[in-house]
């Protein structure tokens, strides 16, 4: 028996998308593979109807998320909720240690033209999140309203989550001018989990360049990024430390040297290739005492 789903995402995936996953695989820096990339990049911006760059990311749709509010937000962000995935937004927003405000609507209601103008003429905010199609609700919010509200301020950075609606219905970037517009794939899309894809603009390029972010995968920038002043600091290597307290930082001797009290063993000394180079099972014997 096989089990259908009947639910939001991932949702059931056609018979001719499992027989090409099937495929002889091929590198992923080999000639195959660009004309791939490009014709999937390519038929992007054509569905999208946008001039920019299309980026494909190996994540959920978060890691696109994640990412643009750490290229995006230099002062505050309106994040924008009305359901489980717009306000979780939020949470990603303030997780990644900048500033924001969370603007939430009724469950079941859209977010309105009128809640972003109000939020943004204020003046607090260079960049506002949103959803266009809240999932958890199965209400979609009027995107081409509020991008017409979105014209009255043309600093704040203008971020959008379409997992459910790219490809469901139309989205013309060009009239939209978003900044950040994300998917997944396993949702409208009708494919496996696994793949994330996003139209950036040209102005959102820009302003990631002078953005000091953290340390992250998802940077449109090639410099080396810096630490913001909000975001936690590793703690110091001691003797108590465990593997998993310097697991994000380059090993140093004294960390593989040190036994760590919890287990009483010797941590695995990080090393290249398959083959295994671990230290011994039990701490040295010390040197005895010259007479």
């Amino acid at each position: 028996m096989v089990k259908k789903l009947y639910i939001p995402g991932p949702v059931e995936v056609s018979r001719d998308v499992l027989e090409a996953m099937v495929a002889p695989l091929v590198g992923h820096r080999t000639k195959e593979y660009a004309q791939v990339h490009h014709s999937v990049t390519a038929g992007l911006k054509t569905l999208l109807n946008t001039p920019g760059p299309v980026f494909l990311s190996t994540s959920s749709a978060f890691g696109i998320m994640e990412g643009a509010v750490r290229n995006l937000v230099q002062k505050r962000c309106a994040t924008f909720g009305n359901g489980a995935f717009s306000s979780k937004w939020h949470d990603v927003v303030r997780r990644c240690g900048l500033e924001a405000d969370l603007y939430s609507a009724e469950w079941g209601e859209p977010v309105t033209p009128e809640m972003v103008d109000e939020a943004l003429a204020t003046g607090r905010y260079d960049a506002m999140t949103m959803v266009h199609n809240e999932t958890s609700t199965g209400v979609m919010s009027p995107l081409a309203e509020i991008a017409e509200v979105m014209k009255k301020y043309p600093d704040v950075s203008f971020i959008v989550d379409t997992v459910s609606s790219m490809s469901a219905v139309p989205l013309d970037l060009s009239l939209l001018q978003t900044d950040v517009c994300l998917a997944g794939v396993q949702k409208a899309f009708g494919l496996p989990p696994g793949l994330a894809v996003c139209a950036v603009s040209a102005r959102a390029l820009e302003k990631a360049k002078s953005t000091p972010i953290a340390a992250t995968t998802s940077t449109s920038r090639s410099s080396p990024p810096t630490t913001p002043r909000t975001t936690r600091r590793a703690p110091p290597a001691s003797a108590s430390s465990s593997p998993s307290t310097t697991s994000f930082r380059r090993w140093r001797p004294k960390d593989w040297r040190t036994a760590t009290p919890a287990t009483g063993r010797w941590p695995r000394r990080p090393g290249r290739g398959s083959r295994s180079r671990g230290l011994p099972s039990s701490p040295p014997r010390a040197a005895a005492p010259r007479p």
